[in-house]
Formats: C-alpha cells, structure tokens, sequence
C-alpha cells in the first residue's frame, strides 16, 4: 500500500491514462518484488517510511517510470 500512496502523492500516476493504472500498478509492484526486494522488506519490518527507504523508494519508481509504455 506504501509504494501505491507514494506514487499518488508524487504525481505518478498524473501522466498514466486511468485505464492503464492497474497494469501500472502491476508492473510497478512485480519490478519492485524482482529487483528492489530489500525495499518492500524494509517496509514491511519497520512499518515506516525512514528518509533512506523514502530515498530508495523514489530511485526504484523514478527508474520504473522512466521504462513504463
């Protein structure tokens, strides 16, 4: 739910067509899952965002954004 809510409050998902949120979605969370695991993980022990997860979060949707077509 964190990196979802992060992508809305950063204006994400601004440019992304409404019928192409779910797959962005999709994708976004399966790139995080293969190659940014150690993020989810620290989301799900501490329950919190720290400034270096937030950090990390950003550079993993940043670089995602950049591929999405």
């Amino acid at each position: 739910m964190i990196p979802m809510n992060t992508w809305l409050m950063k204006g994400y998902l601004d440019a992304i067509p409404v019928e192409a949120v779910t797959r962005y979605e999709r994708e976004m969370l399966s790139d995080l899952r293969h190659n940014h695991p150690e993020i989810l993980e620290t989301i799900r022990n501490e329950r919190d965002l720290s400034d270096a997860t937030k950090d990390k979060l950003k550079s993993a949707l940043d670089a995602f954004a950049k591929t999405f077509a």
